[in-house]
């Protein structure tokens, strides 16, 4: 009988099998960081990158680096991101503008009333450290002649929303409805916009919580995090 070949580099690869799918749901989370940037086409956005607080997903997007990190030849990035568009003080007054001002407030106030005594002072980087809730949704992509499914954040909530159960996942959204049977509608008690980052085969008020959770508290000074 012959034996298998071992493969050259074997004991070095680094391999994940038990690390399970994030889900569409509602997830406590925390916020690591937040900036603003710009995108292409001239528009100012707020950029969040949080990791999940609580229940059987937390650290999720920490662990998921950390992975990335073991796989050097493969480019790394942080999938844990909300992107916010901010409203053109340019288009005051247009119906753009009032929908980015109720976007962009809708976020601040979940994060206000997640934490007791915070007040949003509109500097970006006091929102570190917050906690809020998010809704997550499975969205369709296609990349380069691929296609698959993603599951991202999606609208903001209250921690105490999230842990209460009081919120609606919304249904997958196809890229080509019509293909699956399925009208692309939205429950009409949700915004019609869409927030968060695409991610590329990535697989519950008020709190009386005053500290915060004990899921990142070294994420700042782990040089293998982009923060």
């Amino acid at each position: 009988m012959n034996n298998i070949l071992k493969p050259k580099g074997y004991d070095d690869v680094q391999v994940s099998v038990d690390r399970p799918r994030i889900k569409p749901d509602g997830y406590v989370c925390q916020i690591l960081k937040a900036t603003t940037e710009t995108s292409k086409n001239g528009n100012i956005l707020l950029v969040i990158y949080f990791d999940i607080a609580e229940g059987d997903f937390k650290g999720y997007y920490k662990q998921d680096y950390e992975e990335q990190v073991a796989t050097p030849e493969k480019p790394k990035k942080w999938r844990g991101v909300y992107r916010i568009w901010l409203p053109d003080p340019d288009e005051y007054g247009t119906e753009k503008y009032e929908k980015a001002t109720k976007n962009y407030k809708a976020f601040i106030t979940s994060v206000e009333r997640s934490n007791k005594g915070f007040a949003f002072n509109f500097q970006e980087t006091s929102l570190a450290g917050k906690l809020v809730g998010f809704v997550f949704q499975e969205e369709e992509w296609e990349w380069e002649g691929k296609s698959g499914f993603t599951v991202k954040a999606y609208l903001p909530r209250t921690v105490d929303s999230i842990r209460n159960g009081n919120f609606t996942v919304p249904k997958t959204k196809y890229l080509h409805p019509a293909t699956h049977g399925k009208p692309q509608t939205q429950p009409s008690d949700l915004p019609q916009f869409n927030w968060g980052n695409t991610t590329i085969n990535e697989p519950h008020a008020q709190t009386d919580n005053d500290g915060l959770p004990t899921i990142l508290t070294d994420i700042n000074d782990d040089e293998r995090l982009p923060f």
